[in-house]
Formats: structure tokens, C-alpha cells, sequence
């Protein structure tokens, strides 16, 4: 094999920090989701440690925290976003620096190579992914039940407004993810 270049030196290295750093973001992403379903247990440890007989949480007042939760957990939705953004760009440079090692490899080490070399995969926009699918769901459900304990136990309002959640969520990602595309393709 050839000496490398000072530009391959550099790209080398890149790659190394760069792949370093995508997996400091999956971890950060998986911390933070670990945070976000301790702060969604909430609602289970007031109603299991809430006296009935005591007013201190009525169901006014429970609702207003639910309502609370899911405005909160729709910032941590958009965090996590972030987060898998920034995951992705790094395995999209990872996959253009590999590119450029495989375009001056020989033949057979095309054989050998299984991930993708495509600097515009993986996509920023993914509606399906179970970290996000998981926060979506508690967010509609926060506001669902938020809906019922503040007494409108309407069930036409209750999927309204869970239509409307879950599009906010949907739409917003995708925003983002666009904006992403953009500035980052």
C-alpha cells in the first residue's frame, strides 16, 4: 500500500474523532431518554402516593401537572431531535471519508465492505424511531389524561386533541429535519 497523503493523514484522523464523537451521541441520546421516562414516571408516583382522602392533588391540580408534562416533554422531544441530528451528521461524514478511502482501494476491498460509503444517508427525517414513537405517545397521553382530570371526559375532544399532538410532534420533526437538510446535505 502507498504512504499516505498529509490530506489522508488528516482524514484519517478525522474519522477517528468524528466516529468517536457519534458515539458519544448515540450514548447522550440513550442517556437522555433514560431522563425523559424518569421525568414521565410523575404522574404514576403522585397517584400511587397521593392520599384520596387528602385534597393536596385534586384533579384539577393533576391535570395541571399532566398538561405540565407533556408541554415540558415536548421540549425534551425536540432536544432528542437534536441530539439524533447531530448523530447523524457524524455518521454522514464517516460514510464520506470512507468513501474517499474505498474510491482509491482496490477492487476486492469492495468485497469486504458492508457500511454504506453514501454521505446523504442516513436521513435526518425518521418518524419511526422508537425513541421518538415512545415520547410521542407520552406526550399525547400526558395531554389526553390532562383533558380528563381537568373534567372534559369527552371522548371526540380526547382524540382531537390527540390527532393534534401527534401531528405537532410529526411536523415538527420534520422541520427540523428539513432545516437540517439544509444546512447540513
Amino acid at each position: 500500500m502507498s504512504a499516505l497523503s498529509e490530506f489522508e493523514e488528516f482524514l484519517l484522523k478525522e474519522y477517528e474523532n468524528i466516529a468517536k464523537a457519534h458515539f458519544e451521541a448515540q450514548k447522550q441520546f440513550a442517556v437522555f431518554f433514560r431522563y425523559y421516562i424518569l421525568f414521565a414516571s410523575v404522574p404514576v408516583l403522585i397517584l400511587t402516593t397521593a392520599d384520596k382522602n387528602n385534597k393536596v392533588f385534586t384533579d384539577n391540580i393533576f391535570a395541571d401537572v399532566l398538561f405540565f408534562l407533556a408541554f415540558v416533554g415536548f421540549f425534551f422531544y425536540l432536544f432528542v431531535i437534536n441530539v439524533k441530528h447531530e448523530a447523524v451528521l457524524y455518521s454522514r461524514t464517516v460514510n464520506g471519508i470512507r468513501y474517499h478511502f474505498y474510491q482509491n482501494s482496490p477492487a476486492h476491498a469492495a468485497k469486504i465492505r458492508v457500511l454504506p460509503l453514501d454521505k446523504t444517508k442516513p436521513k435526518y427525517y425518521n418518524p419511526f424511531n422508537p425513541v421518538l414513537l415512545i415520547m410521542i405517545i407520552l406526550n399525547t397521553l400526558f395531554t389526553g389524561l390532562g383533558l380528563y382530570y381537568a373534567g372534559n371526559k369527552s371522548i371526540v375532544i380526547f382524540i382531537i386533541a390527540g390527532v393534534v399532538i401527534i401531528a405537532l410532534h410529526i411536523i415538527s420533526n420534520f422541520i427540523q429535519s428539513n432545516l437540517q437538510e439544509k444546512k447540513y446535505p
